[in-house]
């Protein structure tokens, strides 16, 4: 369970970690609404992940702290199913998943009419495991690590979506 009041006047969130211990406060980033004027194209994200805590976190943190709406699947393999008709601006990829690796699913997600133009950031755990030059080719923005700052996520993506650093470091 995750709790994420903000109160106006403390500006403080609460979350229970998904491990179940006492969670630890996070303040409220008023700085979003800022990066979100900045970056305003940057709105729709279908996010891939066969990992249930990494697709709570990210939804929540996105959604939540970055203002963003955020699709997402559970394997390369339901994404090709049902991507047809969601909005997309930016692909979030598991670099690692047991039906196909991100990589490829990021090609297959390419040849899909509309988004033969949309790029990708990957998150992974052993970002060794990609090459960053041939990513960046095939239009890979760059890297997040897990385990990653959920508050500080939405800034990682907006600075890699405009051009920031190509790997993110972890939280």
């Amino acid at each position: 369970m995750l709790a994420l009041p903000c109160s106006d006047d403390t500006r403080e969130v609460s979350v229970v970690l998904l491990d179940r211990r006492p969670g630890t406060g996070f303040r409220c980033n008023p700085e979003f609404e800022e990066q979100d004027a900045q970056v305003a194209e940057l709105r729709n994200i279908v996010h891939v992940d066969d990992d249930d805590d990494i697709l709570s976190l990210t939804k929540m943190s996105l959604e939540y702290f970055g203002g963003m709406t955020v699709t997402q699947f559970r394997s390369g393999r339901d994404a090709l199913d049902k991507i047809d008709g969601v909005g997309v601006d930016l692909l979030l990829l598991d670099v690692m998943m047991p039906d196909m690796d991100g990589l490829s699913l990021f090609r297959r997600l390419r040849g899909v009419p509309g988004l033969e133009d949309v790029p990708a950031v990957f998150m992974t755990a052993k970002a060794e495991q990609l090459d960053p030059a041939a990513a960046r080719e095939e239009g890979v923005l760059g890297v997040i690590a897990k385990p990653f700052d959920t508050v500080a996520l939405p800034a990682t993506i907006r600075a890699l979506w405009s051009g920031g650093t190509q790997e993110a470091g972890r939280g």
